[in-house]
């Protein structure tokens, strides 16, 4: 979605997107993600740079299960702009606000047969193979702003294999008012201030924020 874009800022995403709100899949919820302030060794050509731009799309058609997307453009230190994106599949229950916020701290368990995207010549994809993806979710104590961390792991397959470095995902504020506020923004869509990519580290010291200029794009 974000590959066709000219370099712009949020707020240029929000309007060169609107116009196509009427033919989006209902299941898709597009959000463009607030990045960190870039490191200072990135160099002064990044900093004056405007063209960093990342949009997370989050499909929500699996039964057990979401499809997580990246999708835009980093700027490198020496100035270069690095083509972003990548795929990888969560469970569905990180959609649940009110489950996950019940969970007691350091509470962990794993979620099975998850679909993979992972497909090679010579060996059939994980989601045909006995076993599946498992992740294993870990609830971790809330952070000093307030919110609620989500850890998740990718455990090995039966071949050994780990489909994904572990994640973050940071749960919104618990309060009646920000869950009916997140509910009428984005239902299906993902109750999330932060998440921390493994593919982006590299790029940022912290993690993105969600931002909620861009509503689902089935609401406009």
């Amino acid at each position: 979605m974000v590959k066709g874009f000219v370099v712009g800022t949020l707020a240029t995403i929000n309007s060169m997107m609107t116009p196509f709100g009427g033919i989006q899949n209902p299941n898709l919820h597009t959000y463009p993600l607030q990045l960190p302030q870039m490191n200072h060794t990135l160099g002064q050509q990044c900093a004056r740079n405007r063209s960093n731009i990342l949009v997370m799309n989050i499909e929500t058609s699996g039964e057990h299960h979401i499809t997580l997307s990246i999708q835009g453009q980093l700027c490198e230190k020496n100035g270069a702009l690095l083509p972003v994106q990548f795929s990888v599949i969560i469970p569905q229950d990180l959609l649940d606000l009110s489950y996950l916020h019940k969970l007691p701290d350091n509470a962990s368990y794993v979620v099975a047969k998850l679909p993979s995207l992972k497909v090679s010549d010579t060996e059939p994809p994980l989601s045909a193979q006995s076993s599946g993806t498992r992740i294993k979710i870990t609830k971790r104590p809330l952070s000093p702003d307030g919110l609620t961390p989500i850890y998740l792991e990718w455990l090995p397959n039966d071949a050994g294999q780990i489909e994904h470095a572990p994640m973050t995902v940071w749960l919104a504020p618990q309060s009646s008012e920000q869950t009916a506020q997140t509910s009428s923004q984005a239902p299906g869509g993902p109750p999330w201030a932060r998440i921390e990519f493994p593919e982006l580290i590299r790029q940022f010291s912290a993690p993105l924020s969600v931002s909620r200029e861009v509503l689902p794009t089935y609401q406009r």
